[in-house]
């Protein structure tokens, strides 16, 4: 068997392994603006996924129910949260050709077959923040969510509760001296004693902080000494947090996606070698998006701190069984849910129809009895 994922900056590579489903834009958090941003995004469909998932409040150039009770076999915009990708079909400015591009069999590569589906040869090179030939898919989730809880499972401080509430978090970390405890508390009380619309101390301190990264700026801290604090706070008093982005595993289109310029996203992917990944979250191994300010400064994190993540829970897996003669094979994608113990399968779609994904080479062999494993299972187009 194979897992394959799609290589987010060749369309001729097979590439493998599971996917990270936070590394992606959130279809039921994503802003219109953020949409628009992705490869081949069309305005229509963006606004009319809002509004798909929101109550009526109909956007420029998006739709509502009274758009959707036009059609020739009428229904409802749903206004509630989408359960899968396959939901948008349901979506005013939906198409294929955007969700997918010429990726027909949806393995990330494009093969001579799909560069010549529309009868003209496909551009199947330079994929950039604003091309790629296998539409907005792999950027997209529904599934993406973490409890807004530390490693542990413990509740966390919520830094917009007033000084005194982060003091007491402070007072449980002993790798931190007594001494740069007071001197990061001292900077942060400039942010408390001058709230958002006047007022002063922690009665009014409601909105200081919009994003833990811009508490983390606010105070000073160093990166390692954020690392040892960052699980413990939240600016938020919600028991889940939904569609956050994790900065660690995200491509480029997604980066940009946010609102970065591209020049800054890639900056971001050089400095995301040697960051936590995929499985990497422990009580003592703890990500956070410190490094983002390191390589960006504080006014350009600042912007995406709102939209990021250092943690992920949910992940995906594209799955090509097949049998030992090269005779059958099956093919399923499932996301699984790491925040349910154990995991839980959340979502399963067999794929078998679309067709064989990998070099039609690895059949003819095993059929012959003359695979190599070691060459014919890494195979780069």
């Amino acid at each position: 068997f194979w897992i394959l994922s799609p290589d987010p900056t060749d369309d001729q590579n097979y590439r493998f392994g599971i996917m990270d489903e936070a590394g992606k834009l959130n279809i039921n958090t994503a802003t219109p603006a953020q949409l628009q941003l992705l490869p081949n995004m069309d305005s229509t469909l963006a606004e009319s996924m809002k509004d798909w998932r929101d109550a009526d409040d109909e956007t420029t150039n998006g739709a509502e129910t009274t758009v959707y009770n036009t059609l020739a076999n009428p229904y409802n915009a749903k206004n509630l949260p989408f359960e899968s990708l396959e939901e948008l079909r349901l979506v005013n400015g939906y198409s294929d050709d955007i969700m997918f591009g010429v990726d027909l069999n949806r393995n990330g590569v494009i093969e001579s077959y799909e560069q010549q589906s529309d009868g003209s040869a496909v551009l199947s090179t330079g994929l950039s923040s604003t091309n790629d030939t296998r539409g907005i898919f792999n950027y997209l989730t529904a599934w993406s969510v973490e409890a807004n809880t530390t490693v542990d499972g413990k509740d966390r401080t919520n830094v917009n509760d007033g000084l005194s509430a982060v003091q007491k978090a402070f007072t449980g970390v002993s790798t931190i001296s007594s001494r740069r405890t007071g001197e990061i508390t001292n900077r942060l009380a400039a942010s408390y004693a001058r709230p958002p619309g006047g007022g002063n101390g922690a009665a009014a301190a409601t909105q200081i902080f919009t994003s833990i990264g811009a508490f983390y700026a606010a105070s000073g801290m160093t990166s390692d000494e954020f690392r040892q604090v960052a699980d413990l706070f939240t600016v938020t008093k919600d028991k889940t947090i939904v569609g956050k982005v994790n900065v660690n595993t995200a491509p480029l289109q997604v980066l940009v996606a946010l609102g970065l310029q591209q020049t800054d996203a890639e900056s971001l992917i050089s400095a995301q070698i040697g960051q936590p990944s995929i499985g990497t979250i422990s009580t003592t191994n703890v990500p956070t998006i410190a490094w983002v300010y390191e390589t960006l400064g504080a006014s350009k994190a600042n912007k995406i701190a709102p939209f990021i993540t250092a943690r992920s829970f949910q992940y995906s897996a594209d799955i090509v069984a097949v049998s030992g003669d090269g005779r059958a094979f099956k093919r399923v994608r499932i996301v699984v849910d790491t925040t349910y113990s154990p995991a839980k399968i959340v979502y399963r779609r067999d794929l078998t129809s679309l067709g064989w994904p990998l070099d039609p080479q690895i059949q003819t062999d095993l059929r012959a009895g003359q695979f190599e494993r070691s060459t014919q299972g890494n195979t780069t187009r």
